[in-house]
């Protein structure tokens, strides 16, 4: 007679197959409200699309025109659109695309911030629109510094493609289309202060109590063969 698999070993088996995952929402982009505390994420180190510096408000683009990349608004220089090419050498494709928002107001005392609506940009080489994907943050969206400053990470948002999935996996299937971004005016980032706030892209970053479940699962697996071998 077959023993059962411990919990421990199917939650390891559930998670190396990628079905014991947090969902989101049925949205294009959603918010997770996960806190990604990580140094070494300034510019240069990651895969920045837009910063914004302004005040009291920010907002801006970088897009695409089929030769450079096209700044506007309020955009700082470190804003530039990113290769499908460059994606996926990052390991991120249609499946696991995440953003990250980057707080930077330095000593300030009251650092939080209303984020609005924003929207990731897809374009082919030519610099023409293939889709959109759209973050809506309803009344505004209310965020205090994650870290300090630029190179801290920040807070986490999981892009869906909901409605998009086939066009979504043939876009990432052109190395040369490109990733832009968009705050537009109406949606600026309100009280704001000075530093630049930026936009990058990465990976999923597990959160905290997805990181405690495969812990427990990997310290489950381990007592398993542990006590495997005693019988033995």
């Amino acid at each position: 007679m077959l023993k059962p698999i411990p919990n421990g070993i199917l939650l390891l088996a559930m998670i190396c197959a990628g079905e014991w995952l947090p969902r989101a929402a049925d949205a294009g982009i959603v918010y997770t409200g996960n806190e990604v505390d990580q140094s070494g994420t300034g510019f240069g180190n990651v895969l920045t699309i837009l910063a914004v510096q302004a005040t009291p408000s920010e907002f801006g683009s970088v897009l695409w025109d089929g030769n450079d990349d096209v700044e506007a608004g309020d955009a700082a220089n470190q804003s530039q659109t990113r290769t499908v090419s460059e994606l996926l050498a990052a390991g991120i494709d249609e499946t696991n695309l995440t953003l990250i928002f980057n707080i930077n107001e330095g000593g300030d005392s009251d650092p939080v911030l209303t984020l609005h609506d924003f929207d990731l940009v897809f374009q082919n080489d030519a610099g023409a629109e293939l889709f959109r994907e759209t973050f809506d943050a309803g009344a505004g969206l209310d965020l205090d510094s994650a870290g300090t400053g630029n190179g801290a990470s920040g807070w986490q948002f999981d892009v869906n493609f909901t409605t998009n999935a086939v066009i979504a996996a043939a876009f990432f299937d052109t190395l040369t289309n490109r990733i832009g971004m968009e705050v537009a005016s109406d949606q600026a980032i309100d009280n704001t202060k000075g530093s630049a706030e930026s936009f990058f892209v990465t990976s999923p970053v597990p959160e905290p109590s997805t990181l405690v479940q495969i812990l427990l699962g990997l310290g489950a697996l381990a007592a398993w063969r542990w006590r495997r071998k005693r019988i033995a």
